[in-house]
């Protein structure tokens, strides 16, 4: 990021007009607790909010299986709001 004369783009980069428009970095929840599968929040609902990356405060076997589902595409949501 910077000025418009002072950035040099690769000539294949993607450019995107954001005038008029915010941009933000994702958002981290740096302090999650995942105790077991009835923990595990609705992954959805985070990427709506802008939550990119969770942090969670503890480690089990439960997150490595869960971090591999994640990583095979595997979509889990558990959300429990109406």
């Amino acid at each position: 990021m910077g000025p418009d004369r002072a950035i040099v783009l690769p000539p294949d980069a993607t450019r995107i007009d954001g005038r008029g428009r915010y941009l933000l970095p994702g958002l981290e929840d740096a302090h999650v607790h995942l105790f077991d599968e009835s923990s595990i929040p609705d992954f959805a609902m985070y990427l709506a909010s802008g939550v990119t990356t969770i942090r969670n405060m503890q480690g089990a076997p439960l997150h490595l299986r869960l971090r591999d589902e994640i990583a095979r595409g595997r979509q889990r949501s558990t959300s429990r709001c109406a």
